[in-house]
Protein backbone atom coordinates (compact mmCIF):
# COMPACT_ATOMS: atom_id res chain seq x y z
CA UNK A 1 0.00 0.00 0.00
CA UNK A 2 2.56 2.51 0.57
CA UNK A 3 4.42 1.65 -2.25
CA UNK A 4 1.25 2.98 -4.27
CA UNK A 5 1.22 5.72 -2.29
CA UNK A 6 4.29 6.26 -2.47
CA UNK A 7 4.15 6.12 -7.00
CA UNK A 8 1.17 8.86 -6.59
CA UNK A 9 2.97 11.42 -4.94
CA UNK A 10 5.90 10.26 -7.12
CA UNK A 11 3.79 10.82 -10.43
CA UNK A 12 2.08 13.95 -9.07
CA UNK A 13 5.36 15.59 -8.30
CA UNK A 14 6.40 14.62 -11.53
CA UNK A 15 3.41 15.80 -13.39
CA UNK A 16 3.88 19.40 -11.54
CA UNK A 17 7.33 19.82 -12.27
CA UNK A 18 6.90 19.17 -16.02
CA UNK A 19 3.97 21.30 -15.86
CA UNK A 20 6.12 24.21 -14.44
CA UNK A 21 8.73 23.35 -16.60
CA UNK A 22 6.64 23.98 -20.10
CA UNK A 23 4.33 26.56 -19.14
CA UNK A 24 7.00 29.42 -19.56
CA UNK A 25 7.32 28.00 -22.92
CA UNK A 26 3.97 29.14 -23.81
CA UNK A 27 3.75 32.20 -25.33
CA UNK A 28 0.66 34.81 -24.63
CA UNK A 29 -1.12 35.99 -27.99
CA UNK A 30 -2.45 38.82 -29.02
CA UNK A 31 -4.54 40.51 -31.85
CA UNK A 32 -2.98 42.60 -33.68
CA UNK A 33 -5.75 44.32 -35.65
CA UNK A 34 -6.67 47.60 -37.77
CA UNK A 35 -6.94 49.34 -41.11
CA UNK A 36 -5.43 50.10 -44.46
CA UNK A 37 -6.69 52.84 -46.38
CA UNK A 38 -5.97 55.38 -48.78
CA UNK A 39 -4.75 58.83 -48.00
CA UNK A 40 -8.36 60.07 -48.92
CA UNK A 41 -9.84 57.35 -45.65
CA UNK A 42 -11.25 54.84 -48.21
CA UNK A 43 -10.93 51.44 -47.55
CA UNK A 44 -7.67 49.64 -49.52
CA UNK A 45 -8.99 46.01 -50.04
CA UNK A 46 -7.28 42.98 -50.70
CA UNK A 47 -4.06 44.24 -49.05
CA UNK A 48 -1.04 41.88 -47.49
CA UNK A 49 -0.52 42.69 -43.67
CA UNK A 50 2.93 40.45 -42.72
CA UNK A 51 4.17 40.04 -39.50
CA UNK A 52 7.90 39.62 -39.82
CA UNK A 53 10.51 38.87 -37.41
CA UNK A 54 12.88 41.22 -37.51
CA UNK A 55 15.96 38.90 -37.08
CA UNK A 56 15.47 36.97 -39.59
CA UNK A 57 13.06 38.98 -41.88
CA UNK A 58 11.18 36.01 -42.08
CA UNK A 59 7.47 36.35 -42.56
CA UNK A 60 5.71 34.51 -39.12
CA UNK A 61 2.12 35.09 -40.52
CA UNK A 62 -0.46 37.46 -42.44
CA UNK A 63 -3.82 38.01 -43.38
CA UNK A 64 -5.53 40.12 -46.57
CA UNK A 65 -7.03 43.16 -45.79
CA UNK A 66 -11.24 42.90 -46.03
CA UNK A 67 -13.24 45.34 -48.20
CA UNK A 68 -13.52 47.42 -45.55
CA UNK A 69 -9.68 47.37 -45.69
CA UNK A 70 -10.37 45.82 -41.77
CA UNK A 71 -7.69 42.71 -40.91
CA UNK A 72 -7.05 41.12 -37.50
CA UNK A 73 -3.96 38.65 -37.20
CA UNK A 74 -3.46 36.34 -33.99
CA UNK A 75 0.49 36.78 -33.30
CA UNK A 76 2.91 35.81 -30.34
CA UNK A 77 3.96 38.12 -27.87
CA UNK A 78 7.14 39.75 -29.26
CA UNK A 79 8.69 42.59 -31.66
CA UNK A 80 7.81 42.61 -34.42
CA UNK A 81 8.29 44.65 -38.13
CA UNK A 82 4.67 45.16 -39.71
CA UNK A 83 4.53 45.08 -43.46
CA UNK A 84 1.48 46.09 -45.88
CA UNK A 85 1.68 45.13 -49.65
CA UNK A 86 -1.12 47.07 -51.54
CA UNK A 87 -3.22 44.77 -54.09
CA UNK A 88 -1.09 44.06 -57.76
CA UNK A 89 -2.11 47.15 -60.18
CA UNK A 90 -3.54 49.14 -56.72
CA UNK A 91 -0.91 52.29 -57.40
CA UNK A 92 0.10 52.18 -53.98
CA UNK A 93 3.67 51.49 -52.81
CA UNK A 94 4.47 49.44 -49.74
CA UNK A 95 4.12 50.37 -46.07
CA UNK A 96 6.08 49.29 -43.04
CA UNK A 97 5.61 49.94 -39.05
CA UNK A 98 9.35 48.62 -37.63
CA UNK A 99 9.77 47.55 -33.97
CA UNK A 100 6.07 46.95 -33.05
CA UNK A 101 6.32 45.58 -29.63
CA UNK A 102 3.10 43.18 -29.37
CA UNK A 103 2.33 42.97 -25.29
CA UNK A 104 -1.36 42.78 -25.67
CA UNK A 105 -4.08 43.43 -28.00
CA UNK A 106 -2.39 46.32 -30.57
CA UNK A 107 -4.69 48.76 -33.17
CA UNK A 108 -2.57 49.48 -36.20
CA UNK A 109 -3.77 51.24 -39.08
CA UNK A 110 -1.94 51.88 -42.35
CA UNK A 111 -2.38 54.94 -44.73
CA UNK A 112 -1.05 54.11 -48.34
CA UNK A 113 -0.06 56.40 -50.72
CA UNK A 114 0.98 56.21 -54.51
CA UNK A 115 3.88 54.44 -55.16
CA UNK A 116 6.99 56.54 -56.54
CA UNK A 117 5.38 59.63 -56.50
CA UNK A 118 7.85 62.44 -56.31
CA UNK A 119 7.97 66.22 -57.19
CA UNK A 120 11.57 66.83 -58.76
CA UNK A 121 12.28 71.14 -59.13
CA UNK A 122 15.51 73.07 -59.62
CA UNK A 123 17.86 75.00 -61.78
CA UNK A 124 20.32 73.89 -64.39
CA UNK A 125 23.53 76.35 -63.46
CA UNK A 126 26.52 76.69 -65.72
CA UNK A 127 30.26 76.44 -63.57
CA UNK A 128 29.38 79.89 -62.05
CA UNK A 129 26.34 79.46 -61.04
CA UNK A 130 24.08 81.16 -63.64
CA UNK A 131 21.23 79.66 -64.72
CA UNK A 132 21.26 77.93 -68.35
CA UNK A 133 18.05 78.44 -70.40
CA UNK A 134 15.97 76.34 -72.88
CA UNK A 135 18.02 73.14 -71.35
CA UNK A 136 16.33 69.30 -71.37
CA UNK A 137 16.11 67.29 -68.12
CA UNK A 138 15.88 63.32 -68.90
CA UNK A 139 14.90 61.29 -66.23
CA UNK A 140 15.59 57.38 -66.74
CA UNK A 141 14.25 54.23 -64.87
CA UNK A 142 11.32 52.26 -64.99
CA UNK A 143 7.42 53.67 -64.65
CA UNK A 144 8.69 57.54 -64.84
CA UNK A 145 6.03 59.36 -66.75
CA UNK A 146 7.05 63.38 -66.89
CA UNK A 147 3.86 65.38 -66.30
CA UNK A 148 5.79 68.91 -66.39
CA UNK A 149 9.32 69.38 -67.65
Amino acid sequence: MQSRIRICYGLSFLAALIFFLVSPAIAATFQLSGRVTNQSGSPVAGAEVAVIDPATSTTVTSATSDANGNYAITVDEGTYDIKVTPPTGSGFGESVSPGQVIGGDTNLDFVLVPAGSVTLSGKVLDANGNGVPNQQVQLYGSGISLNDV
